[in-house]
């Protein structure tokens, strides 16, 4: 009665003939009542075919038999309990103690859900304490190329793109030695020659005396990611060439916060220093024309702000070294769920062909006068002859 432990005494009928305190503390029962309720009945369903059996053996054996099931508290609430159970041959009188389990049966349901997924999802493998692996799954076989035998018993060398320097392995292995975990990616080589990329999870694995004992890795795959940046950065890169040569910049105005974003030839245009650390915003924009015209942009991009109105203007821009030229932009709104989110347009170098226009429409009328006094000298001359 004054044991800790949970102790019940179950009569051949299968009925509960004693318990202690502790059962009835843990376990909800009822030390008055007890000798009313039977066994089987606070045995989970799916755990009654197992119990019975466990029960059967221990009646036809004069040994101690443990188990597991799940004990009913409520209604419709279990708990798990570990039981020792031994039968009395004399008396007929089943002598058992059980332990509530419960917590560590969910640690142990959770870790192994985990590895179950880890394990299935990800390109897994352990390693021994030297870094020699010892188990791989089909993930990292499909992705390397290689078949288990052939990692089994090998070093990640097997897999060594030849990318990364010594010294970055040599940091990784000094971390992981030292019970912390590494993440991060890393470039490796297929058995076939091929590069893929994976983002690595490493893991040391520690004993009860903070010993480790192996090592767990897991990768995803990061490849399409990889060459999908550098596909990125490729056309960005093919883009900007061509922005600079046509002398096109390209800007967005994100209407919230009236942050600007410009490309490259953006700040090639308006001369502006793109490495100040200067984030460009609408009214340091507004400023980089010339005083007359900044009305002018001012209300265009305000109408489009408020009304969605699309503009395209010739204006003169004037640098922050006091350089006029003139360019050409254009403005158009972008929505998002019916509401102006940014807006966007083109900043193009027209400088060159509109001083040659203006140059040109100064010297038409001089050009007329000329051609008038020509004709009267012909004119003249015919009429001498």
């Amino acid at each position: 009665d004054l044991s800790n432990d949970m102790l019940c005494i179950i009569n051949s009928d299968g009925y509960f003939a004693e318990v202690n305190a502790s059962f009835c503390r843990h376990l909800n029962f009822d030390q008055n009542n007890v000798s009313r309720l039977a066994f089987i009945d606070y045995i989970h369903p799916d755990d009654i075919a197992e119990t019975t059996q466990k029960i059967r053996e221990c009646q036809q054996n004069s040994s101690v038999y443990n188990f597991k099931n799940r004990f009913k508290v409520a209604k419709n609430t279990y708990r798990s309990l570990s039981w020792s159970v031994t039968l009395d041959k004399e008396t007929g009188l089943f002598y058992t103690s059980a332990r509530d389990v419960t917590e560590q049966v969910n640690v142990k349901n959770e870790l192994r859900q985990l590895k179950s997924a880890i394990s299935n999802e990800t390109i897994y493998a352990e390693t021994d304490i030297k870094g020699n692996i010892t188990k791989v799954n089909d993930k990292f076989c499909d992705i390397s190329g290689y078949t288990k035998t052939e990692l089994i018993g090998q070093n990640h060398r097997i897999i060594n793109s030849g990318f990364h320097p010594k010294a970055f392995f040599t940091n990784i292995w000094k971390r992981i030695s030292s019970g912390k975990v590494w993440t991060g990616a890393i470039q490796n080589k297929a058995k076939n020659g091929d590069y893929y990329f994976v983002q690595s999870i490493l893991i040391p694995i520690l004993d009860h005396n903070n010993k480790i004992i192996k090592y767990i890795s897991t990768r995803q795959d990061i490849t399409p990611q990889i060459n999908s940046d550098f596909n990125y950065r490729k056309t960005l890169n093919i883009l900007s060439e061509t922005s600079a040569i046509g002398k096109i910049g390209g800007w967005e105005l994100h209407i919230e916060s009236g942050d600007l974003l410009w490309t490259d030839e953006t700040f090639n245009i308006l001369g502006v220093d793109k490495n100040s650390g200067v984030r460009p915003m609408l009214p340091e924009g507004i400023k980089l024309f010339i005083e007359e015209d900044q009305l002018i942009i001012d209300e265009a991009v305000r109408r489009a702000r408020e009304f969605g109105e699309p503009y395209s203007l010739e204006l003169q821009a004037c640098t922050p070294k006091g350089e006029i030229k003139w360019v050409y932009t254009t403005g158009k709104a972008n929505y998002k769920n019916g509401i102006i989110e940014t807006i966007s347009g083109i900043i193009k170098d027209i400088h060159d062909v509109k001083i040659a226009k203006i140059k040109l429409a100064e010297s038409q009328p001089r050009s007329l006068h000329n051609a008038k006094f020509a004709a009267l000298g012909d004119l003249s001359a015919s009429i001498a002859h």
